[in-house]
């Protein structure tokens, strides 16, 4: 077993405030994170009607539904049609879109 000498106290004991610190930030950091996104996703049916594309789907999504909040058009979009598994952005009436939204 090797033994190891402390040569400068005051630069060691630096050293582990440093490293306490650190992973202190850390360990609050990955907590907060937690903690805050136990806000539960759900997913709501929107039955499409008759003249709506998904465009204006995205656009009333994006005015209405917080989970949107703050998003670029094109990624609500993209969202919408990843999530219902679209090919295209070709939606027809009488479809049905699942849509997420904050419980």
């Amino acid at each position: 077993m090797m033994k190891l000498k402390i040569v400068n106290k005051i630069k060691f004991k630096r050293a582990i405030a440093i490293l306490l610190a650190v992973s202190s930030v850390l360990i609050l950091g990955i907590y907060f994170n937690y903690a805050s996104s136990k806000t539960e996703i759900v997913y709501k049916t929107k039955f499409i009607t008759k003249g709506e594309t998904l465009w204006s789907i995205a656009e009333k999504e994006l005015e209405e539904n917080s989970y949107y909040k703050n998003q670029d058009l094109r990624k609500v979009i993209y969202d919408i049609q990843h999530i219902n598994d679209l090919k295209n952005k070709n939606i027809y009436e009488g479809g049905e879109l699942l849509i997420p939204t904050y419980k």
